[in-house]
């Protein structure tokens, strides 16, 4: 009976040597849910800390240690042990009267009886949980350890890059957050769904819209993907990232040999239509979730949309540049509190391991949004502005990657190649896709409000104004470019007292100045619009419908 035990024994220790700790995954989203850090991950980390994960880690290293004999006595041993005996052996008064010890599984058996527990450091952990399972995450002290490792530095140790222009884009006033448009009955309403909020998809229902704005028919964006289709950041030796929200360019922007050839950082997700060079992410937590692993996230989301600008940034030229100005950006969304990140890349320093690219994170502000109605104001306004901000920057970059392309073909026509810009669909396949119908021309001086279809503008510096406009537009800026058509062609009258007024975005298609009417596209030639300063000094454009008379305003006109 006891040697049947003892073959069984031996049977269940050689399963568990080489069979896996857990089931065959089946999907991407199981393996996601079950992601283990190999032995590579822990052997490069600087410093191991005393976490769970790590004792795990060692206890299933010692499982696997073979195990040797002992050497036979020698003579002299025999002759040791033999006097020992002699003597009545060792002292076992300590023992008198204690327990006989139960006999237990060894931890290499038990782990297999354990539930399995999600080690994925890019997974969403619920703000509450009805079961007695562990809720650590791997969001630890090893996954923050190897970031640092790999140069991708946190807040308190980053260079900050020049923020002068994302820190007055922050702050400019958006009309659908004005008294009239958001009203205190819409705050206290904020506030009750924030407080009922139950957990992290109860948050993200329910709160991060309001924060968002219901209308983001310009914003491409996609929701909890997992980024699969990237170059590891790092070594490999960690899990995707898979932000809760994240918002990029649609495909169809750039032209098939340049994402090709990028794929590896600007493709984030193998449904290609989703959208891509993402560079601006939101986190989520529950009410009882960590604002430190929502902060990682970000940290780890940031950088890897950093990485996909700078790649698309220096696309075509012979060394990368580094020009120290941060185009990536992030917000983290817990209890009440948004926060705001910019991120950007640097060189390679002697110190970097492999010659990485070091990444930085900086955080910009916070804001109590459920403290007055005034304070959730001014935190909807630097995200939504923030994100306006980003999208300029990535489509700058997609002109400018368009242009450099040599013999350029877009899918519509020759001039569109010239350009760098193509129509896109009118509606995307994917349900958590939202892609404009209009080809959007980034503008240097406004910021259109993707909510309400208004539009708010400020003063940057010109310096980079000129240096933007010298990269995408070698023809002049926009508003000179208007300026010389008007002085061909007398300004039409200013629209009269009661005039129905609309703003609008215009964009460029075949050289005519174009936007989306009621119910049909309206194609303008460039001078018939009339550059006007409103009364609190909004500068902006107007065109006065011959037909309806209504006057159809923008905040900038496109490129010529």
């Amino acid at each position: 009976m006891a040697v049947l035990q003892n073959r069984k024994r031996q049977l269940a220790d050689q399963l568990s040597q080489h069979s896996p700790p857990t089931k065959r995954v089946k999907s991407t989203s199981q393996h996601h849910d079950s992601w283990q850090y190999p032995p590579e991950f822990w052997d490069g980390l600087s410093k191991i800390w005393l976490t769970r994960a790590a004792l795990e880690e060692l206890d299933r290293r010692t499982a696997r240690r073979p195990s040797f004999p002992p050497p036979g006595p020698s003579g002299q041993d025999t002759r040791e042990l033999g006097r020992f005996a002699r003597h009545g052996g060792p002292d076992l008064s300590d023992l008198r009267g204690y327990p006989d010890p139960k006999i237990t599984m060894s931890s290499s058996r038990s782990s297999r009886s354990r539930p399995v527990v999600s080690t994925n450091p890019t997974s969403v952990t619920s703000g509450t949980t009805k079961s007695k399972r562990s809720t650590r995450s791997a969001y630890d002290p090893g996954f923050e350890q190897h970031l640092t490792d790999h140069a991708i530095h946190p807040t308190y140790i980053s260079q900050e890059p020049d923020l002068e222009e994302a820190r007055a884009a922050m702050a400019v006033p958006r009309p659908s957050l004005s008294p009239s448009q958001f009203s205190d009955g819409a705050f206290t309403a904020f506030r009750v769904a924030n407080a009922m909020a139950k957990d992290e998809e109860d948050v993200t229902q329910e709160v991060i819209p309001v924060i968002c704005g219901t209308k983001q028919a310009d914003h491409p964006v996609a929701r909890n993907t997992l980024f699969v289709n990237l170059e590891p950041l790092t070594d490999g030796t960690i899990a995707p990232a898979k932000p809760d929200l994240y918002y990029g360019a649609a495909p169809v922007q750039l032209q098939p040999p340049i994402r090709d050839e990028l794929r590896g950082h600007i493709v984030p997700s193998s449904m290609e239509e989703k959208p891509m060079a993402p560079n601006f992410f939101l986190e989520v937590k529950g009410p009882a979730g960590s604002a430190a692993v929502a902060t990682l996230q970000a940290r780890y989301d940031g950088a890897i949309g950093a990485r996909g600008i700078h790649s698309l940034q220096n696309y075509g030229e012979e060394e990368p540049a580094y020009d120290g100005r941060a185009y990536t950006f992030s917000s983290t969304y817990h209890d009440g509190q948004l926060k705001t990140y910019a991120h950007h890349v640097t060189a390679p320093t002697t110190t970097t391991p492999g010659g990485r690219p070091e990444y930085h994170m900086t955080q910009l502000r916070t804001f109590g949004m459920t403290d007055t109605r005034e304070t959730f104001v001014q935190g909807a306004t630097a995200f939504r502005n923030l994100r306006d901000l980003a999208r300029r920057h990535r489509d700058d970059f997609i002109q400018a990657a368009n242009a450099r392309l040599p013999n350029a073909t877009m899918a519509s026509t020759e001039e569109d190649a010239l350009t760098g810009t193509t129509e896109a669909p009118l509606q995307d396949s994917s349900p958590d896709l939202f892609v404009d119908c209009e080809e959007y021309a980034p503008s240097d001086v406004g910021v259109l409000d993707a909510d309400d279809g208004t539009a708010a503008s400020f003063d940057v510096d010109h310096s980079r104004k000129r240096s933007r406009q010298s990269r995408n537009s070698p023809s002049g800026s926009q508003e000179d470019h208007a300026a010389k058509k008007q002085a061909r062609k007398p300004a039409p009258a200013a629209p009269e007292a009661g005039t129905e007024s609309v703003w609008v975005e215009t964009y460029r298609r075949k050289g005519m100045v174009c936007f989306k009417g009621p119910k049909k596209e309206i194609k303008t030639e460039w001078d018939d619009w009339v550059e006007h300063t409103l009364d609190e000094g909004t500068r902006c454009f107007y065109w006065l419908d011959p037909k309806s008379g209504q006057a159809f305003w923008t905040v900038s006109l496109p490129r010529s």
